[in-house]
């Protein structure tokens, strides 16, 4: 039986908050929307004294924090700005449900993080003896992962042809068709290789300070679409959610290297997008970071790749790829999510960043309540004490 601290009368506090709001909404009740408001920040607050073992100091006082996305929601619905249908009523409580296991269920949580070995063996980019290390796992075996400073040859990971870039990094397109990737002939060639300088640059996600400590106890999903410079692969978007499915950073990242492909088909960015984009990369990953802090849980699917080419180091990472692992093969996650969670994604135009995100975080609660359907190793995940 799982034993998990809580404070039931917190929880039922915020139960009778939610009900006497989707009656209201459901009603057209004549409540004003500033008392309405009050009532959805009365639910914020009681769900941060709900989380009796982070959000109370020493002295009993509740910690400032208040959880923004439950905030926002709360003050969208009560002003009449949103309307619950009876399905988003159904999303609104059952990510309430989501929200009390991520953060209530403590040492169970971390039975599905990844090892430091198991970081280092799916390509995460870790901290070792000589600074930030990258090694290649098992879909680089024929390329190195890492590229010196007068290297300048790369492999293509369409056609695994070898081709060489310019001194500067940049590749400049050939005037003939050079690569075959089974569908189309481009005459270019692309590489997900990162320069050793670049790699020693990449930063760690926060420690824990006074004014991010509250973050220590967030669950976060986090899901990169990318796209074909001539300095390689970058990032095209960035889609950041909470265990709530609420979206915390959703950019375009502007370019500063010329586009060789948006990669429309898997990205569902085109030229278009960028048009209007204002983000730099620097810029976007500075918003990363503001959203968590070393203890907070990321959560995605092939996570190391996302945060190998966003530039970050992050040790406390639940990897769906990793956790549904079966008979040694790792499911793609548009399987995974019609599979294990009976919906279906990625129908459309290339992927969605957001919708990619929201899915590895309901798999990956969905795997914390039923782990038998995990790997494995994880099936005895509720027998921790």
């Amino acid at each position: 039986m799982l034993q998990i601290g809580f404070n039931w009368n917190a929880l039922l506090a915020i139960r009778i908050l939610e009900t006497l709001i989707i009656s209201s909404v459901n009603a057209s009740s004549h409540w004003s929307a500033e008392t309405m408001k009050m009532l959805g920040i009365s639910i914020a607050k009681v769900g941060d004294m709900a989380n009796v073992g982070e959000r109370w100091n020493r002295t009993g006082t509740v910690r400032k924090a208040i959880n923004r996305e439950q905030l926002l929601l709360a003050q969208a619905m009560l002003a009449g700005q949103l309307k619950l249908s009876e399905a988003e009523q159904i999303k609104f409580l059952f990510a309430r449900k989501a929200f009390v296991t991520a953060r209530h269920c403590g040492r169970i949580v971390d039975g599905l993080l990844l090892s430091a070995e198991q970081r280092v063996l799916n390509g995460y980019p870790t901290w070792g003896r000589n600074g930030v290390e990258l090694q290649a796992n098992e879909y680089q075996h024929n390329r190195a992962a890492v590229h010196q400073a007068y290297d300048f040859e790369r492999t293509c990971t369409r056609c695994h042809s070898r081709f060489f870039v310019m001194p500067n990094g940049k590749q400049v397109p050939a005037t003939t068709m050079v690569c075959f990737d089974g569908e189309q002939h481009r005459n270019f060639h692309v590489h997900d290789q990162v320069s050793a300088s670049a790699l020693q640059r990449f930063p760690s996600t926060p420690k824990v300070n006074k004014s991010n400590c509250h973050l220590s106890s967030e669950m976060l999903a986090l899901d990169l679409e990318m796209i074909q410079t001539v300095s390689g692969q970058t990032v095209g978007r960035i889609t950041l959610v909470s265990c709530t499915e609420a979206v915390l950073l959703d950019i375009v990242v502007k370019q500063t290297d010329r586009i060789l492909d948006p990669m429309t088909k898997y990205s569902g960015l085109t030229m278009e997008s960028f048009k209007t984009a204002k983000w730099t990369l620097e810029a976007a990953r500075m918003a990363f970071l503001n959203e968590l802090n070393e203890r907070t849980i990321l959560v995605g699917h092939g996570l190391a790749n996302d945060l190998r080419v966003l530039g970050v180091v992050h040790e406390r990472v639940i990897d769906t790829s990793v956790i549904y692992t079966h008979r040694g093969r790792r499911p793609a996650l548009r399987n995974l999510t019609k599979n294990v969670l009976g919906y279906h994604i990625q129908q459309g135009d290339g992927h969605c960043s957001a919708e990619d995100a929201v899915a590895s975080m309901r798999l990956a609660i969905h795997g914390l309540n039923h782990p038998e359907i995990l790997a494995p190793q994880y099936h005895n995940l509720h027998n921790v004490v």
